[in-house]
């Protein structure tokens, strides 16, 4: 063994190519949604701008009413200056808090028909994929992705494996119970 294979270790340890490009997942994703719910992304662009604009609110206040002091402007224009800012803070907030209620519902559809997706490419699996650790272990931890559940994807990654190589493995009722049954649920 060359010092150069140590150093980059063996064909095994190389990663592999994703079969999908960063760019082709999000245009995958942004059609998906303009076929199921074409109002999510136009909720998701206005969102972004009222944030951009929350943001730069946000920023340019108190170098603006500095500005002001700095100026000797009198009360009356000050205490313009400064509801108008406050006005525009409020009416911004309010802005993001109304499009983030609005676009949820699209939001968790999309993701449904996500989940409903990966759910029946496990159901249209051929059985000894099915009991495959390593592609359950996929399938689990993509449903929940597409739930968009980080807390329980961190403790899947951590408890649910450590659990199940401790659990005597039952042949007949497990994995095709779990499936049928239990939409895919691990117990």
């Amino acid at each position: 063994m060359s010092a150069l294979s140590k150093i980059l270790g063996t064909a095994k340890h190389i990663r592999q190519k994703p079969a999908y490009s960063l760019g082709q997942n999000i245009a995958y994703m942004i059609s998906l949604a303009w076929k199921q719910r074409c109002s999510v992304i136009f909720l998701a662009l206005t969102m972004s701008v009222v944030a951009i604009l929350l943001s730069l609110t946000q920023l340019f206040i108190v170098p603006y009413i500095l500005g002001f002091v700095e100026a000797n402007v009198s009360v009356a224009e000050l205490t313009t200056i400064i509801l108008l800012f406050t006005g525009a803070l409020i009416l911004l907030s309010a802005a993001q808090s109304y499009f983030s209620s609005c676009s949820q519902f699209g939001r968790i559809e999309v993701r449904l028909i996500i989940g409903s997706m990966i759910q029946n490419k496990a159901l249209t699996m051929s059985y000894p994929d099915i009991e495959n650790q390593r592609v359950r272990k996929k399938m689990l931890m993509y449903g929940k992705e597409a739930s968009n559940r980080r807390q329980e994807i961190d403790r899947q990654h951590h408890t649910i494996p450590n659990q199940r190589n401790q659990r005597p493995k039952d042949k007949h009722r497990g994995n095709v119970y779990n499936l049928l049954f239990r939409h895919g649920k691990v117990r």
